[in-house]
Protein backbone atom coordinates (compact mmCIF):
# COMPACT_ATOMS: atom_id res chain seq x y z
CA UNK A 1 0.00 0.00 0.00
CA UNK A 2 2.83 2.38 0.88
CA UNK A 3 4.51 1.63 -2.47
CA UNK A 4 1.25 2.38 -4.28
CA UNK A 5 0.96 5.75 -2.46
CA UNK A 6 4.53 6.69 -3.37
CA UNK A 7 3.97 5.70 -7.01
CA UNK A 8 0.78 7.76 -7.10
CA UNK A 9 2.55 10.83 -5.66
CA UNK A 10 5.39 10.50 -8.19
CA UNK A 11 2.85 10.24 -11.00
CA UNK A 12 0.92 13.32 -9.80
CA UNK A 13 4.10 15.38 -9.47
CA UNK A 14 5.38 14.37 -12.90
CA UNK A 15 2.04 15.22 -14.53
CA UNK A 16 1.95 18.57 -12.71
CA UNK A 17 5.51 19.38 -13.75
CA UNK A 18 4.84 18.40 -17.37
CA UNK A 19 1.66 20.48 -17.46
CA UNK A 20 3.41 23.52 -15.95
CA UNK A 21 6.31 23.15 -18.37
CA UNK A 22 4.08 23.08 -21.46
CA UNK A 23 1.91 25.93 -20.20
CA UNK A 24 4.99 28.06 -19.71
CA UNK A 25 6.34 27.20 -23.16
CA UNK A 26 3.08 27.96 -24.96
CA UNK A 27 2.42 31.14 -22.99
CA UNK A 28 5.78 32.46 -24.13
CA UNK A 29 4.79 31.89 -27.76
CA UNK A 30 1.36 33.51 -27.38
CA UNK A 31 2.63 36.89 -26.25
CA UNK A 32 1.94 39.50 -28.91
CA UNK A 33 4.86 40.76 -30.93
CA UNK A 34 5.77 44.37 -30.31
CA UNK A 35 5.72 46.57 -33.39
CA UNK A 36 5.23 50.26 -33.96
CA UNK A 37 1.51 50.99 -33.84
CA UNK A 38 0.16 52.74 -36.91
CA UNK A 39 3.49 52.88 -38.72
CA UNK A 40 2.62 50.31 -41.38
CA UNK A 41 -0.94 51.62 -41.69
CA UNK A 42 0.33 55.16 -42.18
CA UNK A 43 2.83 53.94 -44.74
CA UNK A 44 0.14 52.02 -46.64
CA UNK A 45 -2.21 55.02 -46.55
CA UNK A 46 0.52 57.29 -47.92
CA UNK A 47 1.21 54.86 -50.79
CA UNK A 48 -2.52 54.42 -51.49
CA UNK A 49 -3.02 58.19 -51.61
CA UNK A 50 -0.22 58.46 -54.18
CA UNK A 51 -2.02 56.10 -56.62
CA UNK A 52 -4.34 57.81 -59.09
CA UNK A 53 -7.37 55.53 -59.25
CA UNK A 54 -10.96 56.44 -60.12
CA UNK A 55 -12.31 52.89 -59.90
CA UNK A 56 -11.27 50.19 -57.38
CA UNK A 57 -7.89 50.18 -55.65
CA UNK A 58 -6.80 46.67 -54.67
CA UNK A 59 -5.84 46.76 -50.97
CA UNK A 60 -3.05 44.18 -51.10
CA UNK A 61 -1.33 45.33 -54.29
CA UNK A 62 -2.47 48.96 -54.75
CA UNK A 63 -3.34 48.19 -58.38
CA UNK A 64 -6.24 50.12 -59.90
CA UNK A 65 -8.85 47.81 -61.49
CA UNK A 66 -12.47 48.09 -62.61
CA UNK A 67 -13.84 45.65 -60.00
CA UNK A 68 -12.51 43.77 -56.94
CA UNK A 69 -12.42 40.40 -58.71
CA UNK A 70 -9.88 41.85 -61.15
CA UNK A 71 -7.31 42.39 -58.38
CA UNK A 72 -4.10 40.41 -58.88
CA UNK A 73 -2.63 38.24 -56.15
CA UNK A 74 0.14 39.92 -54.15
CA UNK A 75 2.66 37.12 -54.84
CA UNK A 76 3.50 35.92 -58.37
CA UNK A 77 3.51 32.25 -57.34
CA UNK A 78 -0.10 32.46 -56.04
CA UNK A 79 -3.11 31.36 -58.05
CA UNK A 80 -6.17 33.63 -58.04
CA UNK A 81 -9.42 31.77 -57.38
CA UNK A 82 -12.84 33.40 -57.61
CA UNK A 83 -15.51 31.80 -55.44
CA UNK A 84 -19.03 32.45 -56.67
CA UNK A 85 -22.44 31.69 -55.24
CA UNK A 86 -25.69 31.79 -57.23
CA UNK A 87 -26.13 35.54 -56.76
CA UNK A 88 -22.54 36.47 -57.63
CA UNK A 89 -22.67 34.34 -60.80
CA UNK A 90 -25.40 36.66 -62.11
CA UNK A 91 -23.36 39.78 -61.41
CA UNK A 92 -19.94 38.29 -62.30
CA UNK A 93 -18.76 39.19 -58.81
CA UNK A 94 -17.48 36.84 -56.14
CA UNK A 95 -14.91 36.41 -53.43
CA UNK A 96 -11.28 36.33 -54.51
CA UNK A 97 -8.75 34.14 -52.71
CA UNK A 98 -5.10 33.72 -53.58
CA UNK A 99 -3.89 30.15 -53.10
CA UNK A 100 -0.33 28.89 -52.81
CA UNK A 101 0.55 25.36 -53.75
CA UNK A 102 0.19 22.87 -56.55
CA UNK A 103 -3.49 22.10 -55.94
CA UNK A 104 -4.60 25.65 -56.76
CA UNK A 105 -8.33 26.32 -56.91
CA UNK A 106 -9.23 22.62 -56.70
CA UNK A 107 -8.99 22.82 -52.90
CA UNK A 108 -11.56 25.61 -52.79
CA UNK A 109 -13.85 23.84 -55.25
CA UNK A 110 -13.96 20.81 -52.96
CA UNK A 111 -14.86 22.95 -49.94
CA UNK A 112 -17.50 24.95 -51.80
CA UNK A 113 -19.43 21.76 -52.64
CA UNK A 114 -19.97 20.85 -48.99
Amino acid sequence: MKLLSVAFLVLVHSVTFTNAFFQHMFQQQQQPQQRPVGHSAQMWQHQADAVDCSEYLCPSTLVCVSKPTDCPCPHPQDVKCVIQDEQSKKTSAGTVMCISGASGCDVLDRFSKW
